[in-house]
């Protein structure tokens, strides 16, 4: 997902996700929209993109999901694909509304809402930094990012903003610990 997502950005082309779930769907716009400061499926992601399927059996590698959480995000993303290109054509059309960014449902309570995901500067996907690699040298950068371990994060800078919020939790707690040596306790 991610080399098409990010090949998109890229390219200046619209991309669409549906993923599911046990119980919910999710439908999201991805591409032409980045200059928006609208955000990808990866966008809320703080860790980097690696193989969750590797040492698992192979049935533990499917995703359990109820009958029509697949057909609903099947035919949302077809729907939202469709006002999506008539909303960016030139000149815009409107005969099909303005659709959302992310539409997610969820089938335990039977809801679906709207959503504009937010941009993040360090996205593994399609922040500024990883756009500019691929534009300066796309087949190579590919290359790296498929066959190296945490070449995404680092090409982001996902790296050293996990780094420093590590520092900074570490430092609060150091703090904490300072306090609690028990002096200021009387008997």
């Amino acid at each position: 997902r991610i080399v098409t997502l990010t090949t998109a950005y890229a390219c200046m082309q619209l991309a669409f996700t549906a993923a599911v779930g046990v119980d919910s769907y999710v439908c999201i716009r991805h591409g032409k929209g980045r200059g928006k400061g609208e955000g990808c499926y990866f966008c809320n992601d703080v860790v980097g993109v690696k193989n969750s399927q590797v040492g698992l059996a192979l049935d533990r590698q499917c995703t359990v999901t109820r009958p029509a959480a697949a057909m609903l995000a099947s035919a949302y993303v077809v729907e939202l694909a469709i006002a999506s290109y008539f909303a960016h054509a030139e000149p815009p059309s409107s005969a099909l509304g303005s659709p959302p960014q992310q539409l997610r449902g969820y089938l335990s309570n039977f809801e679906q809402m709207h959503f504009e995901g937010k941009a993040f500067e360090h996205c593994t996907a399609c922040s500024a930094k990883v756009l500019d690699a691929l534009s300066a040298s796309f087949e190579p950068t590919i290359a790296r990012v498929v066959s190296g371990r945490g070449e995404l994060e680092q090409i982001s800078g996902l790296a050293a903003f996990n780094a420093s919020i590590t520092a900074e939790v570490e430092e609060v707690v150091d703090i904490d610990s300072d306090d609690d040596k028990g002096d200021d306790i009387e008997e």
